[in-house]
């Protein structure tokens, strides 16, 4: 127990450069939006909003492309419906469903972290030039 508690500041700023890394990647390649600040959320996790992408939509398509994420927090796991803390924050009802939430654990490199960000970018890209081409959308 005192080991793990001796390394828990190193271990949390370790997941905090992967998360950054992973985020600053994403930010870079297309419209998203960090919903909650990194100094307000746990350091390995992000909660992001991509415009005209449907959240559990996008997490199916991550899953094809090796990315896991979650369209809602932990504690909701398997729910329909965005997570409560989204309507804390103010989002209506069609923006938080725009969500996803991604996590890194202090197994994942800076490397993995950015390459996952690439593969997110891409099945953004791609769900958007889907639902573009479709009826309705």
């Amino acid at each position: 127990m005192a080991l793990a508690l001796g390394e828990q500041a190193a271990r949390a700023a370790a997941m905090a450069a992967t998360r950054d890394a992973f985020v600053a990647e994403l930010l870079g390649r297309g419209p998203c939006e960090v919903l909650i600040p990194a100094t307000e959320c746990l350091p390995n996790t992000a909660m992001i909003r991509f415009p005209a992408v449907d959240g559990r939509a996008l997490v199916l398509a991550l899953d094809l492309a090796g990315v896991l994420a979650s369209h809602g927090a932990a504690c909701s796991s398997g729910a329909a419906d965005p997570p409560e803390i989204l309507h804390a924050i103010g989002l209506a009802a069609e923006e938080a469903r725009r969500c996803v939430r991604f996590s890194t654990s202090a197994a994942t490199s800076i490397d993995d972290a950015r390459e996952a960000a690439r593969r997110v970018a891409r099945t953004v890209d791609e769900l958007r030039v889907r639902c573009a081409r479709s009826p309705g959308a």
